[in-house]
């Protein structure tokens, strides 16, 4: 008899320790599924936000019949320029500029003087108000931009290495390069030198991690 009350105890105990851990696991189920809720609806209004603004009609778009331009071309020319975000506070007012192919040009000033903007009419991540930017004598507007793009490098001051080889970030911009037109590359940025005996592993370095 005393032996089945101890188990009767015993019993009793655990499905009291059971009872106690299932309504806490039910509690702290509840919790982390108000959680997930709110996680859920933040990230669904995230989304939201997001496809609003991918879904936002294209300022700058490809013209209907796109001019070829020659390789190489003459010059890059801003001709009467002016650039602005808000009316009130222009940017850049009648700028005339003209750079010959295979001419090093420097542009320096205050910030805020505009010359990130200027920079940002070559690539057309905006078009000028008024005035045009010329490449080769054809104002920008009038090619596609795949082929102006793919004439354009951009360094930005705050660099960032992909989780890949130096090989594979060098090919990024352009996918289909082979691996002798990347060394090309590497070559005229003066880094191929660098790349292949600094490295441990040359261009099949890992980087970005």
């Amino acid at each position: 008899i005393d032996g089945w009350r101890e188990f009767a105890g015993a019993f009793a105990c655990e499905v009291e320790a059971h009872a106690v851990a299932s309504t806490f696991g039910e509690q702290l189920l509840a919790q982390l599924g108000l959680i997930t809720d709110e996680a859920s609806a933040g990230s669904l209004a995230a989304a939201d936000r997001l496809f609003a603004v991918i879904d936002e009609p294209l300022l700058i778009a490809d013209p209907a019949q796109p001019l070829a331009l020659p390789r190489p071309h003459r010059e890059l020319a801003l001709e009467n320029v002016c650039f602005h975000y808000s009316a009130k506070k222009p940017v850049l007012r009648k700028l005339n500029l003209s750079i010959p192919f295979g001419e090093v040009v420097g542009i320096v000033g205050a910030n805020g003087c505009g010359k990130s903007t200027l920079a940002n009419l070559i690539p057309r991540f905006y078009d000028p108000v008024v005035g045009a930017v010329m490449l080769g004598g054809i104002d920008l507007r009038k090619l596609s931009l795949r082929d102006l793009r793919q004439r354009i490098g951009i360094v930005s001051q705050q660099a960032h290495l992909f989780d890949g080889t130096v090989l594979e970030n060098i090919r990024y911009g352009s996918p289909d390069a082979s691996d002798e037109d990347v060394f090309a590359a590497a070559r005229r940025a003066f880094a191929d030198e660098f790349i292949r005996t600094h490295l441990a592993e040359g261009y099949q370095t890992r980087v970005g991690h």
